[in-house]
C-alpha cells in the first residue's frame, strides 16, 4: 500500500490517504509529534481513507511525521484550520497589531503555531534592532508593552516557527518604511490634514445613483501637459483649476467636469518593492501585487522614507474629492499576494493564510501564484479589520473587490453587514468572475452566485461585450461597430440582465447589482478595441461607435462605470495588458482631450441625463418591468420606452433608440410631441429638437433620447 498524503483534521485525527482501501497494519505506524510518539487508540478506513484516532492531542507548534513501512510523512495541519475546534480555540474578536499612546505601546501579533516571537524595534529604518521577548495570551496571541513615546520608531516580528526563524513586518502595520520593509510606529493624531475631522463620506442614497470613473494615480497627472505640479502622486489629485496648455481642464477639474459621482483609484495600498521600487520609482506597475494591506503606496507619496507622508498626502487626495462632492472608491486585492513563500501572512502561520488543494498543493485560481483562504475565520477577520481601517481612518467610501470569485461568500457577506452597519452608504462590488480556486463552486463569491449575496455588485460582462465585441477576442466586433443580430442582447443590457428579454433569463434580481462597463485598466481601451476590430474605419466613423457606446452604457440600467481617458478616445497604442508598461503607454494624454472635446462633450451630457433623471436609475426589476416597455424597430436597432414617470420626474414617457446600421432609419413612435436631448451629434440637458407625431429618424451609428413632458 502507497501512502499518498496525510492531514490532521482535528485534534487527536489523521486522516491517511491510500492508494487502496487495503487493511493498514497499525503496528507499523508510528506517529511523531516534534519529539514525541503519539500512540493511535484505533484506526478505521473508508473510501481509500485511513483513519487514526490518537490518544493525545497533536501540539500544532511542531512537526508531525507519519512513519510506515520506511515510508516518512510530513502531516499537514491545513485541514484542522476550518473546523470548529480550531476555531474555538483560537479565534479571536480583539484588536491586533498595535496599540500606541505617549506613555506606552501595545503590541499584539497573531501566531498559535510559532514556538517563539521577539519584538524588534528599530531607532531609525536602518539601526541594529532592540529584540524584546513576547509572550504568547489567550487564543494564540502573542504581546508585549513597552513604557514609553515611540513615535518615530520602526519594529518588525522575529517569528519562530517549526524550528524556522524569519523576521517579518506585522499584517496589522499602519505605516512603515521606505518599500514597506519594517512596520513604523506613528502618534495617528499627526496624520490628519486640516480640517479631516469634519470630512465626511459622500451620501449615496442607491448604487443605482453613482456613476463611476476608474483611475490611476500616477496615469491621471502625469503627462508633460497636464498642467499638474505633483506629477504622479497623490497630492496631483488635490490640485484643481489644472489644464493643459491649450486651456483644457486636466485631473480633479477634468472629472468634476465630467460630472461622475465616484473615482475608483486602482491600487493605492502598499505594492511590492519589486514591481516599484520607492527609492527610484521609474518602472511603473498597476499594483495588483499586494504587500502591505493596511499602508498606502509609497511611490505615489512625495517622501516615501517618511512614514507619515503617504498617509496624510492620500487623506488629503480623498478630502480634495470629497470637497467636490465626489466619493472614492478603493480597488482592493485580498484575493492572493505577491510572492506567498516570501510574505509575512506565510512566516507568520504556514498553512493558513493561503488555500490549498487536496494533496497540499496551493491553490492558484487567481493565476498569481496562490489564493487567499479567506474562509478561515482569522483571515475573515484581518480582511474585514483591513476594509474597516481604510473605511474609518481614510474615508474611503466603497470598494471594489479584484478577482472576487476567489473570495467565499460568507466572508464577503460577513464585510458587507459590518461596512453597512458602519456607513450605509458604502458601495460594494467586485469581479465575480467563476474562479477556478480550491473551495466548492457554490461557496465563491462568484456573478453565478450572485443570489446568495446583498447590497453587492457584480461587473457585467455581457453589456461589455456586447457592446464592442469580446475581450479575449480581438478581431470580433458588437453591436456598436456593426456586428449582426445582437439587438435582443442589447435590449437585455438595456435592462440591466434583471428581467427576462425574448429567451434571455435574467442574471440578476435587481438592477444595483450590475456594473455596467465597455472598458477599464484590463484590456484594451475602447478606441483600440474598436480600431483594431474595424481596420477600415475612419477617425470621425470610430468616434460615432464611442458615441453610441456611451449612448447604450449610460442609459442602461444598473451602475455605469467609466475607465478614464476613453471619454476622449484614450488609446494605449493598441497594447491589451499594460501592467508593467511604460508612462507613455498608460498615461492619460490631455491633448486627446482638446482634440476630441465633442466626444468629452457628447459623454458629459449623457452623464447629466442620467443623473438628472431617476427612469435611469431603477433599483428593483419590478420598477423595470413597470417602466420599461420595447417598441418595434428595423434590424440591428433598438428603440424602447421608460414610460409613465410623471409621478417621480418631469420627463413623463422617454424615448431611447439606439441605431448600430450604416443607413438611417424611421422608427415608429408613440404619437405625440417629443423633446430630443440626444441625437448623434450632441446630448444634455438642453432640448436639441423638437418633433411631432409618430415617426422619428435616427442617423447611422447614433443614439436618441427623447422625451415627452407631463
Amino acid at each position: 500500500m502507497q501512502l499518498l498524503n496525510c492531514s490532521l483534521i482535528d485534534f487527536t485525527t489523521v486522516c491517511i490517504k491510500t492508494d487502496s482501501s487495503d487493511y493498514l497494519n497499525q503496528q507499523n505506524i508510528n506517529v511523531i509529534n516534534g519529539k514525541k510518539f503519539i500512540s493511535i487508540e484505533k484506526t478505521s478506513i473508508k473510501d481509500s481513507c485511513v483513519y487514526l484516532k490518537l490518544t493525545a492531542e497533536i501540539n500544532i507548534k511542531y512537526k508531525t511525521i507519519i512513519e510506515y513501512d520506511n515510508q516518512k510523512f510530513n502531516v499537514n495541519y491545513y485541514s484542522l484550520y476550518s473546523t470548529k475546534e480550531f476555531d474555538d480555540r483560537y479565534y479571536t474578536e480583539k484588536p491586533l497589531g498595535i496599540h500606541y499612546s505617549k506613555t506606552q505601546t501595545i503590541f499584539k501579533l497573531w501566531s498559535p503555531i510559532a514556538e517563539n516571537v521577539d519584538l524588534l524595534i528599530y531607532d531609525s529604518a536602518n539601526s541594529v534592532p532592540s529584540k524584546f521577548s513576547m509572550e504568547e495570551t489567550k487564543n494564540g496571541v502573542w504581546q508585549i508593552k513597552l513604557s514609553g513615546d515611540y513615535n518615530g520608531f520602526f519594529y518588525n516580528y522575529q517569528v519562530k516557527i517549526q524550528g524556522e526563524e524569519n523576521e517579518i513586518i506585522d499584517p496589522y502595520a499602519r505605516a512603515c518604511s521606505i518599500n514597506g520593509i519594517k512596520g513604523a510606529i506613528l502618534d495617528f493624531s499627526l496624520s490628519n490634514p486640516k480640517g479631516f475631522s469634519k470630512d465626511s463620506h459622500i451620501p449615496l442614497s442607491n448604487y443605482s445613483d453613482a456613476v463611476l470613473y476608474e483611475i490611476n494615480v500616477r496615469d491621471i497627472s502625469i503627462h508633460p501637459d497636464s498642467g499638474i505640479e505633483k506629477k504622479g502622486k497623490f497630492l496631483g489629485l488635490c490640485e484643481e483649476n489644472t489644464s493643459s496648455s491649450k486651456n483644457i481642464l486636466t485631473g480633479l477639474s477634468h472629472i468634476k467636469e465630467l460630472g461622475i459621482t465616484h473615482v475608483q483609484l486602482m491600487p493605492v495600498f502598499d505594492f511590492s518593492y519589486q514591481s516599484v521600487d520607492e527609492e527610484h520609482p521609474y518602472k511603473y506597475n498597476w499594483g495588483y501585487d499586494p504587500q502591505n494591506y493596511n499602508i498606502p503606496e509609497g511611490n505615489y507619496s512625495t517622501a516615501p522614507s517618511n512614514p507619515l507622508s503617504r498617509i496624510l498626502e492620500l487623506k488629503q487626495a480623498v478630502a480634495a474629492f470629497h470637497r467636490n462632492n465626489i466619493g472614492v472608491i478603493m480597488d482592493v486585492v485580498y484575493n492572493h499576494i505577491f510572492k506567498y513563500e516570501y510574505s509575512n501572512l506565510h512566516n507568520l502561520f504556514p498553512h493558513y493564510f493561503f488555500r490549498e488543494c487536496e494533496n497540499g498543493d496551493i491553490s492558484n485560481g487567481s493565476g498569481c501564484g496562490n489564493d487567499i483562504a479567506s474562509e478561515h475565520s482569522m483571515v475573515r477577520k484581518f480582511i474585514t479589520d483591513s476594509l474597516i481601517y481604510w473605511m474609518e481612518e481614510y474615508h474611503i467610501d466603497g470598494f471594489r473587490f479584484d478577482l472576487m470569485g476567489i473570495l467565499d461568500v460568507d466572508t464577503v457577506n460577513y464585510i458587507i453587514s459590518q461596512l453597512k452597519s458602519r456607513n450605509s452608504d458604502v458601495i460594494i462590488y467586485g469581479e465575480g468572475w467563476n474562479m477556478g480556486t480550491a473551495i466548492a463552486e457554490c461557496k465563491r463569491c462568484s456573478i453565478n452566485n450572485n443570489r446568495a449575496t446583498k447590497n453587492l455588485g457584480f461587473f457585467n460582462d455581457v453589456i461589455r461585450d456586447s457592446i464592442k465585441g469580446s475581450v479575449f477576442q480581438e478581431n470580433e466586433k458588437g453591436f456598436v461597430s456593426g456586428k449582426q443580430n445582437l439587438e435582443s442582447m442589447i435590449k437585455y443590457c438595456a435592462a440591466g440582465c434583471c428581467i427576462t428579454v425574448d429567451d434571455k433569463s435574467p442574471i440578476f434580481d435587481s438592477p444595483t447589482q450590475t456594473i455596467n462597463y465597455i472598458s477599464c485598466h484590463d484590456n484594451y481601451t475602447l478606441w483600440d478595441k474598436l480600431k483594431i476590430s474595424c481596420p477600415g474605419a475612419s477617425e470621425n466613423n470610430l468616434k460615432a461607435m464611442c458615441k453610441l457606446a456611451y449612448g447604450i452604457l449610460l442609459t442602461s440600467q444598473g451602475i455605469p462605470l467609466l475607465h478614464s481617458g476613453c471619454e476622449f478616445c484614450r488609446t494605449k497604442s493598441g497594447i491589451s495588458n499594460s501592467y508593467n508598461a511604460t508612462d507613455i503607454i498608460n498615461r492619460i494624454d490631455w491633448n486627446l482631450k482638446y482634440k476630441n472635446m465633442d466626444l468629452f462633450q457628447y459623454v458629459k451630457g449623457l452623464i447629466s441625463i442620467r443623473r438628472g433623471h431617476n427612469a435611469f436609475r431603477e433599483v428593483s426589476s419590478e420598477d423595470i418591468k413597470d417602466h420599461l416597455v420595447f417598441l418595434p424597430s428595423p434590424p440591428n436597432t433598438v428603440a424602447y420606452l421608460l414610460k409613465d414617470n410623471g409621478a417621480r420626474d418631469s420627463w413623463n414617457d422617454i424615448l431611447i433608440i439606439y441605431n448600430s446600421t450604416s443607413e438611417t432609419q424611421s422608427i415608429s413612435i408613440p404619437d405625440g410631441s417629443w423633446n430630443i436631448v440626444a441625437n448623434g451629434k450632441s446630448a444634455g440637458l438642453e432640448v436639441l429638437e423638437k418633433i411631432e407625431g409618430s415617426m422619428i429618424t435616427v442617423s447611422p451609428v447614433s443614439a436618441i433620447i427623447a422625451y415627452k413632458s407631463n
